[in-house]
């Protein structure tokens, strides 16, 4: 009997020792694979997001210049169409005096910006 505690004393004094020496190993691993992951996480920031910021930079970019191109085109049209309607009134008024259904007489009327005949 008394053997046998003797063994099983010996069997758990090993068995201790193993789990002991796994559970170096395991903080070693764990201490091996946390390094690895933040230089994976360093090279990732270094190479990765700077592409990834530069794409995104020149997509935005591309879209900025494709809306300026398309807004400019509008804004110039919508000024030319502007212009001409201008020119058109301006010499409207100028050739109105002179139609037959004009009222007044054309050598008494003076026009100016704050003034109206209709």
């Amino acid at each position: 009997m008394l053997v046998a505690i003797i063994v099983l004393c010996i069997i758990v004094i090993i068995l201790w020792c193993r789990y002991s020496s796994l559970l170096a190993n395991q903080d070693a691993r764990i201490t091996k694979i946390q390094a690895q992951a933040n230089a994976e996480l360093e090279r990732f920031r270094e190479t990765d997001l700077a592409t990834a910021k530069e794409q995104a930079i020149q997509f935005a970019q591309n879209e900025f210049d494709t809306w300026k191109k398309e807004h400019t085109e509008k804004e110039r049209a919508s000024a030319v169409k502007i212009s001409r309607a201008v020119n058109r009134g301006l010499i409207s008024e100028q050739f109105a005096p002179y139609l037959t259904g004009f009222e007044y007489n054309p050598k008494t009327l003076t026009l100016s910006e704050h003034q109206s005949i209709i």
